[in-house]
């Protein structure tokens, strides 16, 4: 009895290697010439070209690489069409390949087409069958998970007649298995590629009830409008999946009185854990049309059973609280928006809303310890003869004729101080020489009551000149000056842009403008000097014409 019970130890695992032990049959059958391959495979199957040891992309050809189906990525699964029949090449046109795609149709005998799914049942010995395997003679095939060699995977495994022997199934497993068995017609060596989609499903726990997922007993209603009674269950997986859900209706929330209510729709949901299908999620809900106060009253159960047992819960309906006075909220929120934004443009266009409103608001009649109504300034090189005055007709008054061939500024500071009295200040006549320039420049500015900037076209190109403008900008912020305009010449708009001071560029588009183009009739000099009068000191600092000297 001893020596028996030695030999079934000793012959045990002997038994085990040959019925499911490491797979050590590597052989792939006869190889085929790595140059020119031969694939065949049906109509509607999953698919992928080999890569044998290197990446490549199979390009069809005799097609433009712009055409449909023209090209797959090796090792790369898709779903065949007979279209996709013909000769492929990878990149390098190193290696060539036939691919024939059969219809299920013409399929030497019956292909039943539950060989191409299989489940397998967790932790358990399976073993899925090469589609087509008994159609034909043969002897041998070789199985793939993905594009890996079943022999080479570290797993217990057997290949035996056309089968794929998984002694225990993992969730991993679940994918395409590829079974490749090799034929020869007419000389020719073919790789014959089905595939076998498996899933993977957790062992049947039908002992087990299902279980209601629902995290809320009372659920909130507005009256007069319709609510939607939701029921989520999961249920234990079973090959023979009936479930039954419910909704019920108890009255006055007397579960004894319920009254059972139209399931208005179910939706069924197949859940994984890992890679492999443990559990079945049903959704099952009713509608209330119109809520009313007598729902209040009621309570609604779901009941969800199988063969194991049942699980349910009850739920409740409580008025929603409504904000009655939107106003209160909304109101509010609109105005801070609105704040906001108006906070955001102001800041952003701060720079021009102070000049606009220092260049058009005048702050008392004169501004006191002035010394200049005007610091007249302009580009002192020679002019050109578009900026001369043309003409000798217009008089301002009697003894205040305009000057034919002379410059604009010249005129205007002889208008200006000969004709209506103002005290100008020129920096050519009356900065005395040797002193810092630009010290000179601030403090004359500063001494004067308004700026008057003469834009010829290379005002804006002169360093100096763009001193000056930024300067009385700045005056003009700090309320030193009461104006500051801008006697625009034809040509000046363009230069415009070329301006590199931010300040300048964005002063250029508020100041107050006067447009002097040459060859003006005597009406519109006259609207021209009238605009001017209309824009400097209401009274001069000193009456009279005090030209320096």
């Amino acid at each position: 009895m001893q020596t028996g019970q030695i030999l079934l130890f000793l012959i045990a695992p002997i038994v085990s290697e040959c019925c499911c032990g490491k797979n050590t049959n590597t052989s792939k059958g006869f190889q085929q010439d790595t140059k020119r391959l031969y694939y065949r495979a049906v109509e509607g199957e999953v698919f992928m070209l080999p890569c044998n040891n290197r990446k490549v992309t199979w390009f069809r050809i005799g097609e433009s690489p712009g055409e449909q189906n023209n090209s797959f990525e090796c090792e790369t699964k898709f779903f065949t069409k007979v279209t996709h029949s013909g000769n492929y090449t990878d990149g390098n046109r190193e290696q060539f390949l036939h691919l024939h795609v059969v219809s299920k149709a013409s399929l030497p005998c019956s292909d039943p087409d539950g060989e191409s799914h299989v489940m397998l049942k967790l932790n358990t010995g399976e073993n899925i069958s090469c589609p087509g395997f008994n159609c034909n003679d043969n002897s041998q095939v070789t199985w793939y998970k993905d594009s890996k060699p079943v022999s080479e995977q570290n797993r217990d495994s057997r290949s035996d007649n056309g089968l794929l022997l998984l002694c225990t199934v993992n969730e991993y497993d679940t994918g395409v298995f590829f079974c490749d068995r090799n034929i020869i017609e007419q000389g020719v060596h073919w790789t014959y590629r089905r595939s076998v989609q498996a899933t993977v499903i957790a062992q049947s726990r039908a002992n087990e009830p299902p279980h209601i997922v629902h995290r809320k007993t009372v659920e909130e209603v507005e009256i007069g409008r319709s609510h939607s009674l939701v029921c989520q269950v999961h249920f234990p997986f079973e090959l023979q999946f009936t479930p039954d859900v419910q909704w019920y209706k108890n009255q006055g929330g007397n579960k004894e009185n319920r009254i059972q209510l139209q399931v208005d729709k179910q939706k069924y949901v197949v859940l994984q854990e890992l890679l492999a299908i443990d559990r079945h999620q049903v959704t099952a809900s009713t509608q209330i049309d119109k809520v009313t106060t007598q729902h209040l009253h009621d309570t609604y159960t779901c009941v969800a059973s199988n063969n194991a047992g049942s699980s349910n819960v009850t739920i409740s309906l409580r008025r929603k609280i409504t904000v009655t006075h939107p106003c209160l909220v909304g109101y509010p929120m609109a105005f801070l928006v609105v704040v906001t934004v108006l906070g955001l443009v102001l800041r952003r266009n701060w720079l021009e809303l102070q000049l606009l409103i220092r260049s058009h608001c005048q702050y008392g009649k004169r501004l006191r310890d002035k010394e200049f109504d005007v610091f007249l300034s302009y580009d002192s090189s020679p002019p050109t003869a578009e900026f001369m005055i043309d003409s000798p007709h217009t008089e301002l008054k009697a003894g205040c004729p305009l000057i034919s061939a002379e410059p604009v500024e010249f005129e205007l500071s002889r208008i200006l101080e000969d004709c209506w009295g103002y005290r100008l200040c020129m920096i050519e006549r009356d900065l005395l020489p040797g002193g810092v320039y630009r010290d000179d420049v601030e403090t004359a500015i500063q001494r004067s009551q308004m700026v008057i900037c003469v834009l010829s076209p290379d005002y804006l190109s002169n360093a100096n000149t763009l001193f000056v403008l930024e300067s009385g900008v700045q005056a003009l912020l700090n309320a030193s000056i009461q104006k500051l305009l801008l006697i625009q010449t034809g040509q000046t708009p363009t230069r415009i842009a070329q301006v590199h001071s931010a300040v300048v560029h964005r002063a250029l588009k508020v100041l107050p403008c006067l447009v002097w183009t040459s060859g003006e009739t005597d009406t519109a000099r006259s609207s021209f000097l009238k605009s001017l009068r209309q824009t400097l000191p209401p009274q001069p600092v000193y009456k009279g014409s005090h030209k320096q000297g």
